[in-house]
């Protein structure tokens, strides 16, 4: 006698491996195509999150508008020895990384409350932050902060 035996393909396996493939949709789900990926992933983003990157990037435009309307060149730029070949009204999106960095350092250290208070340091860490996120929501991937 065989210590094993091949089992034998009939109506109670065939019913075995139906339940065993309707337990695995039911885990996992049909799959996904790419366009509800996208669709998923920007209603996964909870409210105050999407909120709060809304006005990081509100922030960012109103500071770059002021700035544009200063009139102030800064010698040097991102190279050290050249003016900067961007202003900060530039899209974030279109803005080279390079670019990006020292004005993001000049952000940083310009930006004010409505009132002309400094922002504490977890609401600046929280500005680079809705960058970043912003960032990543449009399939870039910085490592502004970490």
């Amino acid at each position: 006698m065989p210590r094993f035996q091949f089992c034998k393909i009939g109506k109670r396996n065939v019913d075995g491996i139906k339940r065993a493939n309707n337990y695995a949709r039911q885990i996992f789900g049909d799959p996904v195509a790419d366009s509800e990926e996208q669709d998923f992933r920007s209603t996964a983003v909870p409210l105050k999150t999407r909120a709060c990157t809304e006005w990081g990037l509100k922030v960012w435009s109103d500071w770059s508008k002021a700035r544009a309307a200063t009139n102030v060149h800064n010698a040097g730029g991102a190279s050290g020895n050249s003016p900067i070949p961007v202003s900060p009204s530039t899209p974030l999106l279109e803005m080279p990384a390079e670019d990006l960095a020292y004005w993001l350092g000049k952000f940083v250290l310009e930006v004010r409350k409505k009132n002309g208070d400094y922002y504490p340091p977890k609401t600046i860490y929280a500005l680079v932050c809705c960058f970043k996120r912003f960032y990543e929501q449009n399939g870039i991937h910085t490592f502004l902060v970490s």
